[in-house]
């Protein structure tokens, strides 16, 4: 008896400090959370429950039409609440309490993933799997962050967990709890469960009384958690709603998603999943060699890649639920290289995986896009005044945070990129009506910004529209991203405030002289021509500097095309000149 206790003991304790160990390994995380992922980060989750608990926020278009469940922000509203009532709220701990409790959601699941693997296989296997998992890259980097692929592996681990094997007394509660409130939080999480129901009803409930049993729990335990899902979003959406039913009549058969991107279907195979799993791509490989004991986490992961494919709105992250299946198939690809190349070179090479993924995580997570959150950061702490000032986002839309990280009920405006919700013939969206010609559209919507106290745009295209803003000044350059990404983006992200403001001015941007060096494609395409010129940066040679070439190559996207297409030189400058007399603002940035 005494064996026995001194066993338990051991194992509770050992249990316990590994739950410790995740539990610090992933708050410590949170360090590496200092940059801009994606815009459901915020705008799907933290801003809703901001919304909910201090009653500002922005509601996006799926909010409206009632496409996503209130569940996962009304959780995060309840901790806003409890926050504010302490008074903390104008703390930073506003800005990390949904990170906090992100983390502490993953640690637990590291710590389930490491018992459900230590059931089904062995010890060694567990503990491998659980280092794979560790150190992966997109584990670290993700995981601090507020998006429902997390929450949808979260209960991916908690089903594989409590898969019932138990064929005296079963109980398949825990298992389809994990399974429909997974489903409630996002819907597409469907395609993922397949695999572990089939799993679960066929070959675990082995006879027929242990299939009916399972069947009638199933329903019970649906009929409750889909019923409170209900019952959440009526309320908050003031009517009866079905949000898992709304999300597929829009994204899945009318398949609204192909406005925000599409890939070709053999993209997760080719991109998305090898992006995903980075240099544990070695340890998979090795890892197929024992696929006969991994058909289950082979299927899955086949089953996902092959169903979201179908799917033209195509991102990594979706992937994120078969990452646990991933990181089982590359322990076993440990042992193999252990077994084919000895345990010192199997050992070199876990360690390049290893440090490979962590210097990829550091740089995603503290350099690769920081402005959007750096900015925000610093618009929080700056006295902005309710009722007078008020911010213009010239970035392709929800590019930053919104409310649930300024925490100040200041008014913002920014581009919206909504689909064609009303099946409008012709139609585009305000940000690309905006990045097609921005000066135009500043010209129709001056009583946008002509009120507005800070406007932040990217660097180049302040290199296009900057004389639009003479009232304002730079106050702060943020650093974006070591390339330029997309022709809507830059290195550097700008904070422009009026001139009335009581801040300093940033000098290191001169407008005369903040020309790229040729060959770098840096300009910005305002309409029509898809060849940018870049005006040449000239040292020491003025003369150069106003060269035909040089001068014309700022104003060549607004001429019209009279004069585009004009037959020869002489032709093109005698159409030009009259151009200019006419256009003295075009005349003024041309030389």
């Amino acid at each position: 008896m005494s064996n026995f206790l001194k066993k338990y003991f051991d194992e509770y304790l050992s249990y316990k400090n590994l739950l410790i160990g995740f539990t610090i390994y992933r708050l410590l995380n949170i360090f590496l959370n200092q940059t801009w992922f994606v815009p459901d980060e915020f705008w799907q989750s933290q801003e809703i429950a901001h919304k909910l608990a201090f009653d500002y926020g922005y509601l996006t278009w799926e909010w409206k039409v009632g496409i996503r469940s209130y569940v996962y922000p009304f959780f995060l509203a309840i901790f806003y609440k409890a926050i504010q009532i302490v008074h903390l709220d104008k703390t930073d701990i506003l800005i990390y309490i949904s990170p906090i409790l992100h983390c502490l959601l993953t640690a637990f699941s590291d710590f389930l993933f490491l018992l459900y693997v230590k059931k089904f296989f062995n010890k060694k296997i567990a503990y491998l799997s659980s280092i794979c998992r560790l150190i992966s890259w997109y584990s670290i980097y993700s995981s601090p962050r507020s998006i429902s692929n997390n929450l949808e592996e979260f209960f991916t681990i908690l089903s594989l967990y409590s898969f019932e094997d138990d064929t005296v007394s079963p109980r398949y509660s825990k298992f389809n709890i994990a399974g429909f409130f997974s489903f409630i939080l996002r819907p597409t999480s469907a395609i993922n469960l397949i695999p572990l129901y089939v799993y679960q009803f066929f070959f675990l409930c082995n006879r027929i009384d242990l299939k009916k049993k399972f069947i009638i729990n199933f329903v019970l335990i649906g009929v409750l958690i889909l019923s409170f899902g209900v019952l959440i979003d009526s309320y908050f959406y003031g009517s009866f709603l079905i949000s898992w039913w709304n999300f597929f009549l829009y994204n899945v058969y009318n398949n609204i998603g192909i406005h925000y991107g599409t890939h070709s279907f053999h993209w997760y195979f080719t991109q998305g999943y090898p992006t995903l799993i980075f240099i544990h791509i070695v340890l998979f490989i090795f890892g197929l060699k024992y696929s006969n004991h991994l058909k289950f986490q082979l299927v899955t992961i086949f089953f996902n890649m092959v169903f979201y494919s179908l799917l033209s709105h195509k991102e990594f992250r979706f992937l994120t639920q078969i990452m646990p299946f991933t990181m089982i198939i590359c322990a076993y690809g440990i042992e193999n290289l252990k077994n084919l190349m000895g345990k010192k070179l199997t050992i070199t090479i876990f360690v390049v995986v290893g440090v490979g993924n962590i210097v990829l995580a550091i740089f995603l997570g503290i350099l690769h896009q920081r402005g959007p959150i750096s900015l925000m950061y610093y618009l929080r702490s700056i006295d902005l005044e309710e009722g007078k000032d008020s911010i213009l986002f010239l970035t392709p839309c929800h590019s930053t945070p919104y409310y649930s990280y300024l925490h100040k009920n200041v008014s913002m405006r920014f581009l919206t990129c909504e689909p064609n919700l009303k099946n409008l013939n012709n139609y585009i969206d305000e940000a690309d009506v905006f990045f097609n010609d921005p000066p135009q559209w500043l010209l129709k919507n001056q009583e946008v910004y002509n009120d507005v106290t800070y406007v932040v745009m990217f660097e180049n295209l302040y290199e296009n529209i900057g004389s639009k803003f003479d009232n304002f000044k730079i106050c702060k350059r943020f650093f974006y991203s070591l390339i330029q990404q997309t022709e809507r983006t830059d290195k550097t992200l700008l904070l422009l405030c009026s001139k009335s403001k009581n801040l300093e001015e940033d000098k290191s941007y001169d407008s005369k002289i903040k020309f790229d060096l040729i060959g770098e494609s840096r300009g910005y395409n305002l309409r029509r021509y898809d060849q940018i010129l870049i005006r040449e940066k000239v040292i020491n040679c003025n003369p150069r500097f106003n060269f035909f070439t040089n001068t014309i190559v700022n104003v060549l996207n607004q001429l019209p095309k009279e004069v585009m297409e004009a037959k020869n030189l002489n032709s093109f400058k005698a159409k030009l000149d009259p151009w200019l007399l006419n256009n003295i603002e075009a005349t003024a940035i041309a030389l």
